[in-house]
């Protein structure tokens, strides 16, 4: 078989791209996944990124390294197929940390590819009649109702205050800004996608509507980490649950950390305001199967739980909210803070990548930044920084500040999934996405504890979380994914990472779990398997690759299961994490010393830049963040407004 040469690859490292593909995936579909995996790569991989891939498949062609793992010395093309998945196994079981790394990269890569992409000529996976899935939905003919600002030659511009970023935290300082008579510009690295857009099409919507077209991980591979780029920020495809700052957390940021004001009456105003206005509810907080599995397993154990409020309004639950809402229910920043800010004059960019901050005598000038190829210079003396948790301290370190705590203590809230099989159709992709947390664990550990909460899952993100041991078992496992649940501990890591740029200014995240928050996500993971076996389960599993599952009717012991995923531990990339929440990498604080901006949200080295983001925020909230973003970001819109 001849290989095109495709992007950065040649055509021996697709061929064998191509030969590890269908040693992951079944057998039998017409799917060209190495084609795609290379693309995807080439499109959104840094350099330091394409660069580790074209390694991995090198090591792959090696003969003597193939001899080592499955005594075969030959390139991996050339072997047989129970060959190439000896060759697999090592890897993904190997003592090696580089090698396990290497498998959940091409593991990820190909399984989401396999079971996500459409043929050209098809509207369907060819997967996914035999899973129950129903695939993509029709969309309502929305036009969009914000004109946003074209830029299609080299540009100069002047405004009040720039707002870098439109989620959660940019799009409640432009409305408030732009009220208030300043002339504001929004800038937003990702694309203009409205209900019209959003048909569900998982491939398309993690290429369209995700950083990094949903590729992002932490430098190690060990975390997913799913953040939005678009529009309306994490806003627009989030699951909508919508839960204030905990107050313990709250009295946190005021007593430890020196955030002035955190636990008092001004700082819960904003909360209830912005609460208001996107509309948070429990009113559309019906449970599917899924979220009333996570009640039966919890009330079964006597743990504790909660319905969880959403900002939705006339909600009709279709359960694919993650790739945006077509009825336009959700209650983004698309479709209520930033219209308010389009209507009051606020100018909106598109496209936009902010290249760096411009400084002039220790005060902030503007930014510099490029929209389509095309340089955009903007002259401000105010800039609020809202890129979020990994982007906003790469902006920063790109245009020279130096505060120590730029970048330092990410969190990430990581979460463990545990899957369990029932014997009745669960769809975890229908219905109301979260409308139930187990939150028994949420104070443990000294406040360092977690919830269970569960997930909207489909095919792409369900084959690439999955545990894999050959194709055929994988492939069996996904067959059950219509009766299949997903349970997740969201943990409130105490300890984080820090976030870097590489040598052409990309952001790099660099995070590890302390023994501590290991030992947290081995908690929470246990207490997954216990919820969904008292739920009714009759298989658990997805503690770590090498793990077999728990079947109940086996007669095997649960707690000798449990006792065995202690003995077992944490292992990067033998566990697989997710991240939806990137957080505290600038934080606000009462000094220098401890935190990168003030406790109004001013840097401590720039005067005029302020910040209102989740990477302001003082620790990790331990709870879905949106409602803690967009509270901050209004408390510090309105300490702006009284020094204009």
């Amino acid at each position: 078989m001849a290989f095109k040469v495709h992007a950065f690859l040649s055509e021996k490292e697709i061929e064998t791209l191509d030969a590890v593909s269908r040693t992951l995936a079944p057998a039998g579909t017409s799917l060209d996944v190495a084609a795609d995996v290379a693309g995807a790569i080439s499109g959104a991989a840094s350099l330091a990124e394409q660069t580790n891939f074209r390694r991995a498949l090198a090591l792959f062609d090696n003969p003597i390294a193939n001899f080592v793992m499955a005594g075969a010395a030959k390139n991996f093309p050339s072997m047989s197929f129970e060959e190439r998945e000896r060759v697999m196994r090592a890897w993904s079981n190997s003592q090696i940390g580089l090698l396990r790394k290497g498998f959940q990269t091409f593991k990820r890569l190909v399984l989401f590819h396999e079971y996500s992409l459409i043929p050209e000529g098809s509207d369907r996976n060819p997967h996914w009649e035999k899973m129950g899935y129903p695939g993509p939905v029709s969309t309502p003919d929305v036009a969009k109702p914000i004109t946003t600002k074209e830029i299609s030659r080299s540009t100069a511009l002047e405004a009040d205050v720039v707002v870098i970023g439109s989620g959660a935290g940019g799009g409640v300082v432009a409305a408030e800004l732009a009220a208030a008579g300043q002339r504001v510009v929004v800038l937003e690295k990702g694309g203009y996608y409205n209900e019209a857009d959003f048909d569900g099409a998982e491939y398309k919507a993690m290429r369209d509507l995700y950083d990094k077209r949903g590729l992002l991980t932490t430098e190690d591979v060990g975390i997913v980490v799913l953040a939005g780029s678009t529009l309306g920020g994490g806003t627009t495809i989030n699951w909508t649950t919508s839960l204030p700052t905990p107050p313990h957390v709250l009295d946190e940021w005021e007593s430890e950390l020196g955030v002035s004001g955190a636990g008092g009456s001004e700082w819960q105003a904003s909360l209830e305001t912005v609460s208001a206005r996107i509309h948070v509810t429990n009113e559309y907080s019906d449970q599917n199967r899924q979220n009333s599995l996570l009640r039966e397993g919890s009330e079964a154990l006597g743990y504790s739980w909660r319905t969880l409020s959403r900002n939705v309004n006339n909600c009709d639950d279709c359960g694919y909210c993650g790739f945006g809402c077509r009825f336009g229910a959700k209650q983004s920043t698309l479709l209520t803070y930033l219209q308010d800010a389009h209507e009051n004059g606020a100018e909106i960019i598109t496209n936009c990548f902010v290249d760096r901050l411009m400084i002039s005598n220790g005060r902030v000038a503007g930014v510099e930044a490029t929209v389509d190829g095309h340089a955009l210079r903007i002259q401000s003396p105010l800039v609020v920084l809202a890129a979020g948790g990994i982007h906003s301290p790469a902006l920063l370190k790109r245009s020279g500040l130096t505060n120590s705590n730029i970048g330092h203590h990410l969190h990430l809230h990581p979460v463990p999934v545990i899957y369990g099989v029932f014997d009745e159709p669960v769809e975890a992709w229908r219905g109301t996405m979260q409308s139930v947390a187990c939150e028994e664990f949420e104070t443990a550990n000294e406040g360092y504890g977690f919830v269970v909460e569960v997930p909207p899952v489909h095919p792409g993100l369900a084959a690439l979380g999955t545990p894999w041991k050959d194709a055929n078992s994988h492939h069996e496992l996904m067959l059950k994914f219509a009766n299949t649940a997903f349970f997740f501990a969201l943990v409130r890591d105490r300890d984080g990472g820090r976030v870097e740029v590489d040598d052409q200014g990309n952001p790099v995240l660099n995070y590890w779990l302390s023994k501590r928050d290991a030992a947290t996500v081995i908690e929470g993971a246990k207490e997954c398997v216990k919820l969904l076996v008292a739920a009714g389960a009759h298989s658990v599993g997805g503690i770590a690759n090498s793990a077999e599952p728990f079947t109940v009717s086996s007669g095997a012991d649960l707690n000798s299961f449990l006792e065995g995923i202690d003995r077992r531990g944490y292992k990067t990339n033998d566990t697989t994490l997710f991240s939806a929440h990137q957080m505290s990498s600038c934080r606000m604080g009462g000094n220098s010393s401890m935190a990168a901006f003030d406790p109004e949200g001013e840097s401590f080295e720039v005067k005029g830049l302020y910040i209102a983001d989740a990477s302001a925020l003082p620790s990790a909230p331990g709870v879905n963040p949106m409602i803690s973003i967009m509270g901050l970001a209004h408390r510090n819109a309105q300490i702006i407004k009284s020094r204009i």
